[in-house]
């Protein structure tokens, strides 16, 4: 039976779930601690049957974990079915490759992560024209991590204001004539040291190393 996670003792199930997949933890894990006492937020979390947990928002919902084998499978299979389709859910992406009729797969999404105990190496140095704003505007990072989508960047913009003032993320910005070249966004929780660029347009003067990789 598909249940909220709407108690204390049910979401620390939910993160329990969570807690030897660090990709699933950091995201959904800080998504339930920000979001999962407040409905109105548009946020909803789930517990399933087996060992898995279902986020939902709008139209957008990711499944983590496994649900049971057999004859509990399959109903476990056309709850989540027909809960989707009653939530008009259009978009599902699970940890592991899900069978539910009327749904079809699309494209594999790759997921890198690092050996337990081990952290990103940091950045070398940006060239000496950039200068680095450690309380950047928001707005404009939206903007430019997602520049094709408003519906998109809205939602990054409120979900990173919303982590940021709760302190479990912090966002770093790369100015070029006072201008934004580059933002980062690290989340502190539940993975600390931990940073990821969300975008890395080319820097000034062409191609190159920094920071992090080839652009």
């Amino acid at each position: 039976m598909i249940q909220s996670a709407s108690t204390s003792a049910l979401r620390a199930e939910y993160l329990r779930r969570l807690a030897d997949k660090p990709y699933f933890a950091a995201n959904l894990g800080t998504h339930l601690n920000l979001f999962g006492q407040h409905p109105a937020s548009g946020w909803a979390f789930y517990l399933l049957p087996g060992s898995a947990v279902l986020e939902l928002r709008g139209g957008s919902a990711v499944l983590c974990g496994e649900l049971p084998g057999g004859d509990a499978g399959g109903d476990a299979r056309e709850e989540l079915r027909g809960f989707l389709q009653f939530l008009h859910a259009d978009t599902l992406r699970s940890e592991h490759p899900l069978a539910l009729d009327g749904w079809r797969p699309a494209a594999p999404l790759a997921l890198w992560e690092l050996s337990r105990g081990r952290t990103l190496p940091l950045p070398p140095a940006p060239p000496a024209e950039l200068m680095l704003d450690k309380a950047p505007s928001m707005l404009p990072i939206s903007r430019l991590v997602f520049p094709d989508s408003d519906a998109e960047a809205d939602e990054f913009y409120s979900t990173a204001c919303t982590a940021l003032a709760h302190g479990v993320g912090n966002c770093r910005a790369l100015l070029h004539a006072a201008s934004l070249s580059a933002p980062w966004a690290a989340m502190r929780h539940p993975l600390p040291n931990a940073t990821w660029p969300r975008a890395l347009p080319t820097p000034p003067g062409g191609a190159g190393d920094w920071p992090g990789g080839s652009s």
